[in-house]
């Protein structure tokens, strides 16, 4: 390859974007390829061997040139694609704060919705909380109730069972008796003494009996008397356990209701602070452009400075196509 070959290749490349996006590029190449292969190489000669290594350089030199061309293409487009960002970048920027300016006041009903929405919830939540206390403590005293009636009828039936027991054994001993009477006439005097030693044992065996019926019937009542305060007691725990668990709720929903208002609270003093930084900062940079628009024109008659702030609020409220003031 010679000078006048790469400066060919040069001329190739002046229209960059169809030899290198436009399948453009083989071409080119061939054409490289081409005047390189011209020289029939030997390498038995000085000058032949320097031919080769020049004709070498040569292809290099064509390589530099063909890359530096794409690179030059492809830093173009990356300023291009840098200004298009910036561009975007800043028609973002003042899309979004255009988006929250007019979304205000629906964000501020929201927030407001909200929170009666929140009131209104806790407020249920403790209606439902004491009436499910109040339904407690009636059931509670229905098993009182119940538990008493219970008790008192075990009493009743071991005051039964007490009563008949005596019965029964006060009829046996007074017919055993009146038969041993009977048997002792009977059999005469020889008998009476066992008749009436049988008597006496049939008295302390009835007292015996009648004891034990008593001491059975006590413990019938002992017991019923015990388990109907266990019942009880064990009702109250569970009332007073619910009780308490109830408690603990009402005050835990409290506690986040409270919470939460603190919160909104919090954000909306938050909220007014920056929306009046906001408002005073556009006042002093409207103050400030009157007083640069009123030196600007050379103004210095009285009300002047009312026409100045009123030309600065148009501008600042899109009024004047193509300016702007930047905050």
């Amino acid at each position: 390859m010679t000078e006048t070959a790469l400066m060919t290749v040069e001329e190739m490349l002046a229209d960059k974007m169809q030899v290198f996006c436009d399948g453009g590029m083989e071409p080119v190449l061939e054409w490289v390829r081409e005047q390189a292969l011209e020289l029939v190489p030997d390498v038995e000669t000085a000058a032949g061997r320097a031919a080769i290594k020049s004709n070498a350089h040569s292809v290099a030199r064509a390589k530099t040139t063909i890359d530096g061309a794409g690179k030059q293409l492809v830093a173009d487009w990356k300023r291009q694609a840098k200004e298009v960002d910036d561009v975007r970048k800043h028609v973002r920027e003042t899309l979004d704060a255009l988006k929250a300016e007019v979304r205000a006041p629906l964000d501020k009903w929201e927030a407001e919705e909200e929170r009666r929405l929140a009131a209104e919830v806790l407020k249920r939540e403790i209606e439902r909380a004491e009436e499910d206390a109040h339904q407690l403590d009636e059931l509670f005293n229905l098993r009182k109730a119940e538990e008493e009636r219970q008790a008192q009828e075990a009493a009743r039936k071991a005051e039964e069972a007490k009563k008949a027991e005596e019965e029964r054994i006060r009829r046996e001993a007074e017919e055993k008796a009146k038969r041993e009477a009977a048997e002792a006439v009977a059999r005469a005097e020889r008998e009476k003494a066992e008749a009436e030693q049988r008597a006496k044992e049939a008295a302390e065996r009835a007292e015996r009996e009648k004891v034990e019926a008593e001491r059975r019937a006590k413990e019938a009542a002992e017991r019923a008397e015990r388990e109907a305060k266990e019942r009880e007691e064990r009702a109250r725990r569970e009332a007073q356990e619910e009780a308490e668990r109830k408690e603990r709720q009402k005050e835990e929903d409290l506690r986040i209701a409270k919470e939460t208002a603190e919160r909104e609270e919090a954000a909306r003093k938050a909220e007014e602070k920056r929306k009046a930084e906001n408002t005073r900062h556009r006042n002093h940079v409207n103050g400030q452009a009157a007083d640069s628009l009123i030196e600007a024109m050379g103004w210095d008659c009285e009300g002047d400075l009312e026409r100045a702030m009123e030309v600065v609020r148009a501008i600042s409220e899109g009024h004047v196509k193509h300016v702007t003031i930047q905050y």
